[in-house]
């Protein structure tokens, strides 16, 4: 800190500590997956892994390996068409991205990009193009490493609005990784250094004495018992 202003040594704090989050976030959600089962465990695992949407038949030899890697893809497209519509060249580009992808019989992927997204018709010389079902908004993940931050931010502009009594958390759960990273995981998640990180960006972010738009509920951050969270007092009374 040598030679910097207390402005530049904030700023630099600032930075850093963005980064770190960032990174946190990183460890959290690309951790190694969980390994292919054998053959023998395919339907067990086929069925705890399934949710409709893939396409993958769960009769089929390496019908686990086929739903990771539709799993994988899925994730994939939701965060492309989250960004904005694209034509389906630049939706096939999301494939490479995911190993062994090509794998999959093209009647997979087709259902699957059937189950993210709606066709916009062709306009004048714009080709057709295929954008986000609004009910898959729910999968974004803010953070997501293959979006760049322009991507993002065009993203979050275009996130639909919520219900005004809809409770919906920031991010869904992180992808399950395998089991020999998962007491990892949740030490990450929930350690006494981490929550104090957290609350002290939210406190900066979310002032104590913050009323909200509607209402004029009142926006308050806790931290008590070794736990943050935030709390929202309606109560107008």
């Amino acid at each position: 800190q040598d030679g910097l202003t207390a402005r530049e040594c904030r700023d630099f704090s600032t930075g850093l500590a963005e980064e770190a989050l960032h990174l946190l976030i990183l460890l959290a959600t690309e951790l190694p997956r969980t390994p292919d089962p054998d053959e023998a465990e395919d339907a067990v695992v086929v069925q705890k892994q399934t949710q409709g949407s893939l396409g993958v038949d769960v009769g089929a030899p390496g019908a686990a390996r086929s739903v990771r890697i539709a799993t994988n893809v899925r994730r994939e497209l939701v965060h492309r068409l989250a960004s904005g519509p694209c034509t389906h060249s630049e939706v096939h580009e999301c494939f490479q991205l995911i190993p062994k992808s090509d794998a999959l019989p093209a009647a997979v992927l087709e259902a699957i990009l059937q189950g993210v997204s709606l066709k916009c018709p062709a306009k004048g010389l714009e080709p057709e193009k295929l954008q986000l079902r609004q009910e898959c908004w729910a999968e974004f993940d803010a953070m997501f490493y293959h979006l760049s931050s322009q991507a993002h931010q065009s993203a979050l502009e275009s996130m639909p609005p919520f219900a005004p009594d809809a409770v919906v958390p920031v991010v869904g759960p992180p992808p399950a990784c395998h089991p020999a990273f998962s007491q990892f995981q949740i030490d990450l998640l929930t350690c006494d250094a981490t929550r104090q990180a957290i609350y002290a960006a939210l406190r900066d972010a979310v002032p104590s004495d913050a009323t909200s738009a509607k209402g004029g509920g009142e926006v308050r951050l806790e931290a008590s018992s070794g736990k943050t969270s935030i709390a929202e007092n309606n109560d107008t009374s």
